[in-house]
């Protein structure tokens, strides 16, 4: 004997398709709402961001005279070597040297 089938019970593969995706597509919008000020608190101030560069007038150094310049709060020491400092460290060691140039 055949059963009757009722419209209740047939299912809309369409319908179940479009909620799915649907749904699916709302959960990673909030996923990625949810995330994005995690991620933005990562990222460098603008402060930070203000001291990422700074600039040095190389003209001002005399030769054989050593220039200190704050960059991010700290010391960083230029020295415009004599000819003879530099051949002094072209004859040295070059795997002790940390910039061999």
């Amino acid at each position: 004997m055949a059963e009757k089938v009722s419209k209740k019970d047939v299912v809309d593969h369409g319908k179940r398709d479009f909620l799915s995706g649907t749904t699916k597509a709302f959960g990673a919008a909030g996923a990625a709402c949810a995330c994005y000020p995690f991620i933005k608190s990562m990222s460098p101030s603008a402060k930070v961001e203000a001291q990422k560069y700074t600039e040095v007038d190389l003209s001002e150094i005399a030769e054989g005279d050593t220039k200190k310049v704050i960059w991010r709060g700290k010391a960083v020491f230029v020295k415009h070597r004599t000819q003879s400092e530099i051949a002094l460290a072209a004859a040295g060691d070059k795997t002790v040297s940390i910039d061999p140039q």
